[in-house]
């Protein structure tokens, strides 16, 4: 039972670690955007704030449009 604990609280850790790297990777590569751009904002947290915000709105409208792209490439095969 311990050994089963501590693999569970293992997988979840590591989790937490690659969700984290891999905000931060997008986070930093939407901040070298703006860089490029030359965008300025008026802190860290604005930053933050469109980053959360782009993930969640973009979320809703990624699975619309990839469901989009499926029928319409089934619509294709079809003829």
């Amino acid at each position: 039972m311990k050994e089963k604990i501590k693999n569970i609280i293992g997988m979840t850790l590591f989790a937490i670690y690659i969700m984290g790297i891999l905000i931060g990777i997008y986070f930093l590569g939407i901040a070298g955007v703006f860089e490029i751009l030359g965008v300025q904002y008026q802190s860290i947290w604005s930053l933050i704030i469109f980053v959360i915000s782009i993930f969640i709105l973009g979320l809703p409208v990624d699975l619309v449009l990839g469901a989009m792209a499926d029928l319409s490439v089934k619509k294709y095969e079809e003829r």
